[in-house]
Formats: C-alpha cells, structure tokens, sequence
C-alpha cells in the first residue's frame, strides 16, 4: 500500500465528490470571504470487538495527507504542473474509524453495514 508512483498534479475543474465555493459575508459590519467545499453526507461508525476487546480502525491512504506531509517533510510543492519521483506511500496512512459517502442512494444504516463489510469483513445487521 505504500508504494506511490507517478505523481502529478494539475487543475481540478470538476468533481463528482466535492463543490468548492466562496462565500462573502458581513461580520459586525466588516466583509469577509470564506472558501467552503459542498461534500456528500458520510457515515462512521466505532467499531468495538468484545471477543478481542479492542476498538478497530482502518488505515487508510489519504492523498490529502500524503500530499500535505510530503510538501512539510520533503519541502516539495505541489502546485498544477509539478510532478514527484520521490515518493514515500507511507506518509498518507492514516487511522480511522470505518466510514463511507452516502452516494448509493441507501439509508445511512444500510450505508454503514455496507462500509464494515467492505472495509473490516465483519457482517452487521441494521438494528
């Protein structure tokens, strides 16, 4: 999972996931702007295993993390246009509870049973 190759960056124009849009306002009579992202609605649910006695997250790679701990650690940009040979997978893990967009037009419950399945293999019911 942590080998990351190819990497590359370039404008983002459109996006089935996220809507960026600006925001202007008064705030005790002053303008302000403020960028906002419109996302889909998400379930996450805790997961605790009473055989084991444990909590259980997922790991998981986040090109957000990996993209902001490469630029801290590796003093790289990441602007349209830039690319990176150097890459270390590793530094966009990240643990995390099971969770998934609602974006199968199912109910959130049907959602998170869904989502445990699919990311940790334990079948749940609803209820």
């Amino acid at each position: 999972m942590d080998k990351i190759q190819d990497v590359r960056f370039v404008e983002m124009k459109e996006s089935r996931f996220v809507k960026p849009f600006r925001m202007f306002y008064k705030q005790d009579g002053k303008e302000k702007a403020w960028d906002c992202v419109k996302a889909h609605d998400s379930v996450a649910i805790l997961i605790y295993n009473m055989t084991r006695d444990v909590f259980v997250f997922v790991e998981q790679f986040r090109p957000a993390v990996y993209v902001d701990r490469m630029c801290r650690e590796k003093s790289l940009t990441a602007e349209s246009g830039d690319s990176w040979s150097e890459n270390d997978g590793k530094l966009g893990l990240t643990l995390e509870l099971c969770a998934g967009i609602m974006d199968k037009n199912m109910s959130p419950e049907d959602t998170a049973v869904a989502e445990v399945l699919e990311e940790c293999g334990y079948k749940i019911s609803s209820d």
